[in-house]
């Protein structure tokens, strides 16, 4: 079986075999497509997990995140979190971000956790994305992060005043056990701007050769449109 791209949430981009890419556990949260907001039908659940694109549909060489695995396994041990595949629960004291990570790649993994009024298990898909994109993403929002950031050394809710917008549950108790989470926080800031959803990526699964051709041209074409409007933008605000 042949290597093929993966595609970019942020920018439509391929992702090719080797690149470093930003991957986000995300949950579904309901099955409506009728939605302004970018995390309506799924929400993140975790942290930007950097990695490298196999060429397979996979990330390889995972940096470390043993405090997101730790805080995963506490919340299992309490009873709020729970991890399931094929139907079986994963015990948390076995729960590894490379394994979570390789059941949402198949398509395979749920998670089921409690509100304060009741308990939901919902599905669990990755969303990728290039690293450039992210970093230009990231300095964009630079005070978004530096503002969570900050939050979560203060220990300050992340929902404070300022902040805007709610974030999924478990996005909330990751912040409340030092898990930082200002990089999800600055990517839905620019996205709700964009009009952008968080959602999963996929790869078409084509020869190299044969897909990289038109994905040239049409993002060569869609930087000329974008040139043109910027053109035309500042000659209406001159």
């Amino acid at each position: 079986m042949g290597t093929w791209n993966e595609t970019c949430m942020l920018s439509h981009l391929p992702i090719l075999e080797g690149d470093v890419v930003g991957a986000v556990l995300l949950a579904q949260n309901k099955d409506s497509m009728r939605t302004s907001y970018p995390d309506e039908i799924w929400k993140p659940i975790s942290p930007v997990i950097v990695g490298h694109y196999d060429g397979h549909g996979r990330i390889a060489d995972i940096r470390d995140w043993s405090d997101l695995e730790t805080c995963y396994r506490n919340l299992g041990q309490k009873g709020q979190l729970k991890f399931f595949t094929e139907g079986s629960e994963i015990p948390y004291e076995a729960l590894r971000l490379r394994t979570l990570i390789e059941y949402a790649e198949h398509d395979e993994l749920l998670v089921q956790y409690k509100t304060p009024i009741w308990e939901q298990r919902r599905k669990v898909t990755l969303a990728l994305m290039k690293n450039d994109i992210l970093q230009y993403v990231y300095e964009v929002k630079s005070d978004w992060c530096k503002k969570f950031t900050e939050l979560c050394v203060q220990g300050l809710p992340l929902e404070d005043s300022v902040s805007g917008r709610p974030v999924h549950i478990i996005l909330k108790w990751l912040h409340e056990n030092k898990v930082s989470v200002a990089d999800i926080k600055a990517i839905d800031s620019f996205m709700l701007g964009l009009r952008m959803q968080w959602g999963p990526t996929s790869g078409a699964g084509c020869q190299r050769e044969i897909e990289e051709s038109w994905q040239v041209n049409f993002y060569r074409q869609m930087a000329e449109k974008a040139e043109g409007m910027l053109r035309e933008y500042k000659s209406s605000s001159k």
